[in-house]
């Protein structure tokens, strides 16, 4: 069996800074007010593995794209543009999953 254990980003969409959200042996719950990341959590886990989000996958009336709001938009730069998935079988080898502006890569 393969287990989700840790959810790394930097510049996607609320989170200018590195964050690292690890995941439970078991069971995760994510909780928190409007506006903290919750829906940006489960985005970014869709993003790294299908390089879009499908909520969002009508453009809108200005020809603006969802890949136009993928990456951190503000005023600072975030110093890195990244989601990083890591994974664990049984045995306890892990693989990670990367997606970056330049694509996917991943590594075991």
């Amino acid at each position: 069996m393969i287990k989700l254990r840790s959810l790394d980003l930097s510049g996607f969409r609320g989170f200018m800074k590195p964050a690292r959200i690890s995941f439970g042996q078991d069971l995760t719950v994510i909780t928190g007010r409007n506006g903290s990341g919750k829906s940006t959590i489960c985005d970014a886990i869709e993003f790294v593995l299908t390089g879009t989000i499908s909520r969002y996958s009508q453009d809108t009336e200005r020809l603006e794209r969802i890949s136009d709001y993928f990456w951190w938009r503000g005023k600072s730069s975030p110093e890195s543009l990244f989601v990083s998935l890591t994974f664990e079988d049984d045995a306890g080898h892990e693989l990670v999953v990367h997606r970056g502006p330049e694509g996917l890569s991943s590594e075991i």
